[in-house]
């Protein structure tokens, strides 16, 4: 399955035909390529433009998206995906390391940072924009650390009471304030440190696996 695929669309299709998939995928990508533009971004993207460069007619896009909030939100959570799938090593330390290797990259080697960035400052200026990052991207992305953890929570690597959300709020958190505060590489070298440094105080001590 496809990172594309494995978005479920924010809005529904509005109307009785059913969706072209080709059309679907060219405007996700159409929107993604002017977010990265540094002459376009995320202010300057008009639905316009995303029909320009999908080669299909405005109407096309509205019938599947109420506006520009949700197709901006829809393609980069599926980029995001596609950045940074998650793995599954059957290692909570290497599962981690993976992903927020992968995560890392794309902040600093894609250009998904300067678009993230915005649109975190989008969420903050806008309640409604705010609500939609909140529920469509920031709680998938969430999710696919969660989803590591849980795991590794079932094979016995991490302790029972140990409160996972706050787990994640570590490991992005930390990521996060280096991307929009700090300024500080996130790079290889920052991700195996700071692994480390959460499992050890999240570890079970009955368990190794994964953990040596």
């Amino acid at each position: 399955m496809s990172a594309l695929e494995s978005v479920p669309p924010i809005t529904a299709n509005r109307v009785g035909r059913r969706r072209d998939e080709t059309a679907h995928r060219a405007i996700l990508t159409a929107v993604v390529r002017l977010l990265d533009d540094d002459t376009v971004g995320l202010r300057g993207l008009t639905i316009e433009q995303v029909a320009r460069q999908a080669g299909v007619s405005k109407a096309t896009i509205y019938r599947w998206w109420r506006g520009k909030n949700e197709l901006v939100i829809e393609a980069y959570a599926a980029k995001a995906a596609r950045d940074a799938p998650v793995p599954n090593t059957g290692s909570v330390r290497q599962d981690l390391k993976e992903l927020l290797g992968r995560l890392g990259y794309a902040l600093t080697k894609l250009h998904s940072g300067k678009v993230m960035a915005a649109l975190i400052i989008e969420a903050n200026e806008r309640p409604a924009f705010g609500e939609l990052f909140r529920r469509a991207m920031l709680s998938a992305r969430r999710g696919a650390i969660m989803e590591v953890l849980e795991r590794a929570r079932l094979r016995g690597e991490l302790r029972r009471d140990v409160d996972l959300a706050v787990v994640v709020d570590a490991l992005y958190g930390a990521v996060y304030h280096r991307l929009l505060m700090s300024g500080e590489p996130i790079d290889g070298r920052f991700v195996s440190s700071l692994t480390d440094h959460v499992l050890l105080g999240v570890a079970n001590p009955a368990s190794t696996g994964g953990l040596v």
